[in-house]
């Protein structure tokens, strides 16, 4: 059966989905996450976004609200409160992966002078950890608590040739062919490239770091596209790959 009701002294305390999941604290994270994915969103757009019953959706959004963890921005949308910020610190704060990453990035940064970024796939998108960003004007910013598609990005494409084909289909349904070609050429050379997919104007170098199989996570160096020259990116290519290696047996060490 998909869905049964737990009851208490004969009143209804939940529905708990198939897998074990609460419905009501299930759709209270989609909704969170809804609107730091998408957001500021109306009630009207996020009944849109979710299927969420009206009635439900107001009394799930009155409560989140009264947490903290979304609210009514001046443009009479909602979007994520200080709760989800104070929870995403948190992540990263106690995320016992993130010191070395650091080093690791720091010292990338000042070898290549370009703004570096460390990852991981969520669902079909990549999250971003950590960024260490380049002090030169117009160079990319920190990426860190945020998502972009994974086929668009060098990161993605690295961590996604990990996978088999299945497993990629799962993720990143509808996936285009010359994609899926793509990804067999970034698993024979063991790291990725694009250009002007994620960031308009910006060429990115990414390689995974293969402390766990399949790989979790990966490096990427962002560097203008106009600079980004076959000399060049052989050397970005050359850095990264040595840097996700040494972070990677870091990442061993601390495992054990």
């Amino acid at each position: 059966m998909a869905l049964r009701v737990i009851a208490s002294t004969g009143a209804e305390v939940g529905h708990v989905l198939q897998g074990g999941l609460v419905r009501s604290a299930e759709r209270a994270v989609r909704i969170v996450e809804t609107l730091a994915t998408d957001g500021p969103l109306t009630l009207t757009e996020l009944q849109r976004a979710l299927g969420v019953p009206r009635p439900r959706l107001r009394a799930l959004v009155r409560t989140l609200c009264e947490l903290q963890w979304i609210e009514l921005s001046p443009g009479g949308g909602y979007g994520v409160g200080p709760r989800a910020l104070l929870a995403g610190i948190s992540y990263l704060d106690q995320n016992p992966v993130l010191p070395p990453v650091h080093e690791t990035l720091d010292a990338l940064r000042q070898e290549l002078g370009y703004t570096v970024h460390f990852g991981r796939l969520d669902g079909g998108h990549v999250l971003y950890l950590a960024s260490s960003a380049a002090p030169a004007s117009g160079q990319v910013t920190s990426l860190a608590g945020r998502r972009l598609p994974a086929a668009r990005t060098a990161i993605g494409q690295a961590l996604l040739a990990e996978l088999t084909a299945d497993e990629i289909e799962r993720l990143v349904p509808g996936l285009d062919p010359a994609l899926h070609e793509e990804l067999v050429r970034v698993r024979a050379r063991s790291w990725a490239f694009e250009r002007d997919q994620a960031i308009p104007g910006v060429a990115c170098v990414a390689t995974v770091v293969p402390h766990v199989v399949p790989a979790a996570e990966a490096l990427c160096c962002c560097l203008p596209g106009a600079e980004a020259s076959d000399d060049t990116v052989t050397g970005v290519v050359e850095a990264i790959v040595r840097h996700g290696r040494k972070l990677a047996a870091a990442l061993r060490r601390e495992a054990h």
